[in-house]
């Protein structure tokens, strides 16, 4: 039988008596009718059954269910009302026929409408044949709420089955919320977890709390000076994030904000105590571990329901964890690129900025490095304290070039970084800021910065531009003492074979054959005689030579220098050795000193042992050490340089006349020897020796009894001026040029003066 032969006994029922169309009101009922504005319950009737359609309209449609009214919306077979139902996600309770296009259509439809997922939705199954479809199978196999025959149900059964159901929507769609909700925040926590600082996470706040309660955000977010106290915040407070129509207060006080209702729910929060305020608008407020203070308010305008208020309570909660890590990232953050006696950007800082204008490239950037060398006379002179603010001034006075500056961090103990603009100021104009005075509780402090300079390349490898900037600064100390050095393209390039070199000098020193010595013999120009020899380092490379001029410094600058002069050793040891085994002369050999060695604890006693190892005594080895050596930590290099020569070993000063060696100094030394440096041989002649620096030295070597040794000696003219002076022993490529050790002894079997150079000799 189809739907339109079906008796209407539903109709027939509600159409017996007017008088059952009269609504009672139980207790249960009176109390939940409650008003709350426009919202209402959707209803929708599936029914094929006009008839149905209007009776069921006229029973329901001005009544009030847990306080709202009724939406009713109508379908007139299966395939409508699931398109209904798919427009209308948000309905609560379905009057669905069983019989209607088919015996089974409304039970197909219950089927579809749960496979769909519309499960908050109540179906009430609704039959004009009783026993069609049986109670008990239709419950157990069918997802429904409630099965009635339309006999059953008169105005008021319906108003209570409705009732039952619309509540039992109410809680399903409550714990859909609030697990919407959590998962939301869920979502929202793990966003804010990712925020870097107070400010975006800030941000994320308002964004987050607009999603959660589905409103257009409009509010504003404040945070409080670190461990400011709770009754005086009000006015310590600054708005850091802002939205819809607070979104103008930015950068205020919370309490110069136009709207006093901010103010009084902070306030209000304080006194209470409690962290949530809900109501017509959102308040949160707290505290974080480390002292600062945050305060969220947000205008909702629609009251907030117990859902609401129990998620923005986990929110809130969420909230404040955050809050406490992230302002323990910071401090973190803080104490990393800050440093810690100053308050001022350290390194790390540098770094950092520098990093991000590799990621930005835009217009051109210089880095400076400004070197106070009053600094530590200064900390050693007055205090720690006084050191740090004559630093301080400093750095302020360079931090006022403005824009140009973008940003001044304390790299060294009295060393500045500078990353300035090129294009807003100079180089002369960053140096020329700093000034010459600073007053620290009136000490007058003198200031005399030497300053390196580096461009920054697009690209530039951070930790290599610092290093080539500080390595200026180096060279700047040597050459430009309070000026400025600029680091060229070709300094660069010198840098970075350095830095290439250092392994495989590492290698070498470590026994590979291609590091040796040569010897460059000494001779006693009145007997044409070999009296001496130095030993000059060697190395080559995949075939090709390096400079002593380059790999000296850097065996010297990282430590290998020990290392490399214990090698000369053993190689000096190896041929006095074989000499012996031939017998010949002993020949003593000079070994040159380097300055950080000396200044090594315990240094002529491990030097003694070396010795010992190679069984090389005083008329072996002799030692030569240069003049700006000899002076630097003259106490400690006087004291070891002593121990040697109470040995028995003899020591000469290298490069003499280069240095600034006074004459009272000079008589203190433990020296035997001054080598005069060949700037004061090339230009010798006959007519200028005897006014010349090296007569002068001569003459002062003899009334000091020390021997002398002129180096570089290239032309007879030189030799002629030299001898007439006084000078009996010579080194230079007039004489003999330095051969590999092995070679010696064949290259100058039957070494003569007069096969050398004629008849100077004679």
């Amino acid at each position: 039988m189809s739907a339109a032969q079906q008796p209407n006994t539903f109709h027939q029922n509600i159409a017996l008596d007017e008088d059952d169309f009269e609504l009672v009101e139980d207790d249960e009922l009176a109390g939940d009718a409650q008003v709350a504005g426009t919202t209402r319950w959707k209803v929708v009737i599936i029914d094929d059954d006009e008839d149905v359609h209007n009776a069921t309209e006229f029973c329901i449609k001005n009544e009030l269910i847990l306080g709202k009214p009724l939406e009713l919306h109508h379908a007139y077979s299966a395939e409508e009302g699931l398109a209904l139902l798919r427009q209308h996600t948000d309905t609560a309770v379905a009057l669905i026929d069983v019989v209607m296009e088919s015996p089974d259509a409304g039970l197909e439809l219950v089927r579809r409408i749960r496979s769909e997922g519309l499960s908050s939705l109540r179906v009430i199954l609704r039959t004009g044949q009783p026993g069609y479809a049986p109670e008990l199978a239709v419950l157990q196999q069918y997802d429904i709420n409630d099965y009635r025959t339309k006999t059953e149900l008169t105005n008021v059964r319906l108003i209570c089955a409705l009732t039952t159901a619309i509540r039992a929507y109410s809680q399903i769609a409550t714990i859909e919320e609030i697990r919407a909700g959590l998962e939301q925040i869920v979502h929202g926590i793990a966003n804010l977890f990712n925020e870097s600082s107070v400010s975006l996470f800030s941000q994320g706040i308002l964004r987050q709390l607009a999603a959660l309660l589905k409103i257009p955000v409009n509010g504003v977010v404040c945070v409080g000076v670190r461990n400011a106290p709770w009754s005086n915040s009000a006015t310590e407070m600054t708005v850091i994030s802002s939205a819809g129509a607070l979104t103008s207060v930015g950068g205020s006080r919370l309490s110069e904000l136009a709207d006093p209702r901010v103010k009084e729910v902070f306030i209000r929060l304080q006194e209470s105590g409690e962290e949530v305020e809900p109501g017509s608008h959102l308040a949160m407020a707290f505290r974080s571990k480390q002292g600062s203070q945050l305060f969220v308010f947000v205008d909702i305008n629609t009251p907030t329901t117990d859902a609401d208020v129990a998620l923005l309570r986990v929110f809130s909660a969420n909230v404040a964890v955050i809050f406490d890590n992230i302002e323990l990232v910071e401090r973190l953050d803080e104490l990393a690129h800050c440093d810690s006696g100053l308050r001022i950007p350290n390194e790390n800082a540098l770094s950092r900025a520098l990093q991000k204008l590799m990621r930005e490239p835009g217009e051109g950037h210089a880095l400076a490095m400004v070197r106070l060398p009053e600094f530590g006379f200064v900390v050693s002179a007055y205090s720690q304290e006084v050191g740090q603010r004559y630093l301080l001034q400093v750095h302020q006075s360079l931090t006022a070039l403005g824009e140009g500056v973008v940003l001044a961090a304390r790299v060294a103990d009295d060393t500045i970084g500078v990353l300035y603009r090129r294009s807003v100021c100079s180089a002369e104009q960053v140096h020329a800021s700093v000034p010459e005075v600073v007053l620290v509780d009136e000490l007058c402090l003198a200031v005399s910065p030497t300053m390196s300079v580096v461009d920054v390349p697009a690209g530039a490898e951070v930790d290599s531009l610092i290093n080539e900037a500080m390595a200026g600064l180096c060279v700047a100390q040597r050459t430009v003492r309070g000026g400025i050095h600029h680091c060229s393209e070709r300094a660069r390039k010198e840098l970075a074979e350095r830095a290439s070199l250092h392994p495989a000098l590492v290698r070498a020193i470590g026994g590979a054959s291609d590091l040796t010595i040569a010897l460059q013999p000494k001779v006693d120009i009145e007997t044409g005689e070999f009296v001496g020899a130095e030993a000059l380092a060697r190395w080559s490379l995949d075939g090709a030579s390096i400079s002593p001029g380059k790999f000296i410094p850097i065996a010297e600058s990282s430590g290998l220098s020990r290392l490399l002069r214990d090698k000369i050793i053993g190689e000096v040891g190896a041929w006095a050795r074989e000499r012996a085994v031939h017998g010949a002369t002993v020949l003593p050999v000079a070994v040159n000193l380097s300055l950080c060695d000396v200044h090594t604890r315990n240094f002529a006693e491990t030097l003694m042992k070396r010795l010992a190892e190679e069984k090389l005594g005083p008329a072996d080895i002799e030692f030569e050490i240069t003049e700006s050596g000899m002076m630097e930590s003259f106490e400690v290099t006087s004291r070891e340089l002593g121990i040697l020569k109470a040995a028995g070993f003899r020591v000469a000063i290298d490069d003499f006349g280069t240095g600034y060696s006074s004459l009272s100094y000079l008589g203190k030394l433990p020296i035997d020897t001054l080598k005069i440096d060949r700037a004061f041989v090339a230009d010798l002649d006959m007519e200028s020796a005897k006014g010349s620096i090296a007569g002068t030295t001569i003459a002062m070597a003899k009334s000091m009894n020390l021997a002398v040794v002129a180096e570089g000696v290239e032309t007879l003219e030189q030799h002629a001026a030299l001898r007439f002076l006084g000078c009996r022993v010579c080194q230079g490529f007039l004489y003999a040029r330095p051969v590999l050790a092995r070679d010696f002894a064949k290259s100058y079997k039957d070494w003569s003066m007069q096969k050398a150079f004629g008849a100077v000799a004679a």
